[in-house]
């Protein structure tokens, strides 16, 4: 490709927002976990609504988020440090709701 053709790469930065967006869930659901599992009476049962609905879009987020990254690595129009950073972001949305899952055990599984 011509350097007269070629645009400039597009930068990474909206990207690992977006990435950061998508795993955000996970810490909800950690958050959430933590509450109920400290809780008195009266934060069960808003906060296990809140731990399941942010379990839930957590799966779909993180599962999103590490297609947009292979996608972006495969494409290599951003940097490496940034897709760097969005599998940095993927592995702790991971480490976060796998803790928030052993934490507080639902007791309808």
């Amino acid at each position: 490709m011509d350097e007269e053709t070629a645009g400039p790469g597009r930068s990474g930065v909206p990207t690992l927002l977006f990435t950061a967006l998508l795993v955000s869930p996970c810490f909800f659901a950690w958050a959430s976990s933590y509450v109920i599992s400290q809780g008195g009476a009266g934060s069960h049962s808003g906060m296990w609504f809140m731990y399941q609905v942010s379990q839930y879009i957590a799966y779909l987020g993180l599962i999103v988020a590490v297609v947009l990254t292979i996608i972006n690595g495969s494409q290599r129009e951003i940097s490496r440090i940034f897709i760097f950073l969005m599998a940095l972001l993927i592995v702790g949305g991971i480490s976060a709701l796998w803790y928030a899952t052993h934490i507080y055990r639902s007791p309808w599984y």
